[in-house]
Order: structure tokens, then sequence, then C-alpha cells
């Protein structure tokens, strides 16, 4: 049986929810560190780069969410530019005027978001589950990344994590890269050939319905089974409205771990 780990995107506070839902889902028993593909997108490719790595997902619970901190802010104008690219007649074309128009909300530059984001990772080996996706700024199309691609682990997850409008882009191979969550929030549709799927979706909306996490979920082959989560009404006061900030990183991890324990049963159930 093929089972697959799906981490989608969503800022400090998605990182430490995601979290939290490993940890309890752990503690209750589904080896989540069991899957043999990780699908890792924005905050989702981050967590997912160092549970492939060998870190425990209590590990990931604690010692990871203690040291996110607040990067950049996900204000309304950013929200506005990044909305604005999903509903023109020509998507592609507004991604890549987006990722050229030189915004930059958080005034780093592309080597010190890299280091903020991804020092830990950069020249370690790709872990083998491991697939991390990320859009190629200058053509607006999206990229796949896995140990074949050949691309520095931290160099890929920093681009998987760069929003347009609010971070710079992150080259690879010379090309401006961004947000994986330009394509899906969480890519759910890349584990199309597994049996089994446990996926985390702490972002669920895209203009487009068929980009979106939950219907993916839902159009996944009849044979797989599925379980799909999202912050709840509770989860979702606890993380706020600005995703980038680290002083909701405990509410939101907490709020996973309550989510992650009520979820264990159906979880168990798909994930044998």
């Amino acid at each position: 049986m093929t089972r697959v780990l799906v981490l989608g995107g969503g800022g400090t506070t998605g990182i430490a929810w995601e979290c939290g839902v490993l940890d309890a889902l752990t503690d209750a028993g589904v080896d989540v560190d069991a899957a043999d593909r990780v699908v890792g997108t924005s905050a989702g490719a981050l967590v997912g780069a160092f549970l492939c790595l060998g870190f425990s997902p209590r590990e990931l619970a604690t010692t990871l969410v203690d040291n996110v901190r607040t990067i950049g802010r996900l204000d309304p104008g950013a929200v506005l530019r990044l909305v604005s690219s999903q509903v023109g007649r020509d998507r592609t074309v507004a991604i890549r005027r987006l990722a050229a128009s030189g915004r930059n909300a958080s005034g780093l530059s592309e080597d010190a978001f890299v280091d903020a984001i991804s020092a830990h990772l950069v020249g370690r080996g790709w872990p083998d589950r491991l697939v991390v996706t990320t859009v190629n700024a200058a053509t607006g199309r999206p990229v796949i990344l896995d140990a074949a691609a050949g691309v520095d682990l931290g160099i890929a997850v920093a681009a998987s994590c760069s929003v347009p409008g609010v971070f710079p882009p992150v080259r690879i191979d010379g090309v401006p890269h961004v947000d994986g969550g330009v394509r899906s929030p969480a890519n759910v549709d890349l584990a199309a050939d597994a049996d089994a799927v446990i996926a985390l979706a702490p972002f669920q909306q895209a203009f487009d319905p068929a980009r979106r996490p939950g219907v993916q979920a839902r159009q996944l082959p009849a044979r797989t089974g599925w379980l799909y989560v999202r912050p709840d009404a509770t989860a979702r006061r606890a993380i706020g409205l600005d995703a980038l900030s680290a002083a909701r990183r405990e509410g939101a991890r907490a709020a996973g771990r309550r989510q992650g324990r009520s979820a264990a049963v159906a979880a168990g159930r798909i994930w044998r």
C-alpha cells in the first residue's frame, strides 16, 4: 500500500498547526512518518523536509515550532495582490507580473530570506520520499521538485515559501521561483496515485475550485482512502488574520493537537 502525506501552505501559524496535528496523530498510534511520499507546499515543505530528515513529530511540535519567528507580514495589500493573480484571464501572465514587480514587503534580500527560512536545510541531502512544490516565476508554470531534480534542499524549500509580493523570489538554476501555494494551497492532486492520503491544509481557498485542497481530495480515485484536515473555527480564531505572526504559534499548535486527537480514529482506518 502506498501512503502519501500532504502538507499544505499556511505561513508561520500553518507550521505550528501542522506540527500539532502530526504530533497528536503520532501519540494516538498513527505513524505518519511511515508515509511513502511527503508532498510539501510552502510551510508544508519546511515541515515535510524536517520530517523526512528524521525529526519526529514531537520534535517538530516543540523544537521547530518554538524556533519559528515572524518574517514579513501578510497584510491586506499582499492578500489582494495574490487574489488578483488568481482571477485574471491569463493566470500565468499575472503570476509573472507579480513576481517581476519587485514588491518585497519583507525587505529581505534573497540570500537573507533563504537563510531565515531554511538555513538548517541548505547543503543537506535530499530525502528520497520528499516532493516540494514551487512555481517558475518566469513562466508562471508549476515546478515539482524531488531528489532527482538536483536542487539544493534549502533553496527548494525557501522557493516554495516565497509568497509573491511578500518575499523575494528564490532563484533555482538562475530562474526565479515563488511559492508552491500559487499552484494550489496544498497540491493534494499530486497524491492521486496513492492508496491512502492524509492531507493537512492550513489554507484552503483558491479562486479556481479545482485548486482547492478539499475539492482535490474529493476527486482522488475511488480506491484511495483519504483524510482531509483543515483548521476548524476554534483553530482559525487561534491562528488569527496574519499567518506569518509567530505570536500566534502557541495557540495554533494547541489547536492542531486538539484536531489531531479528534482525527486520529479516522486517520487510523485509512493509514493501515
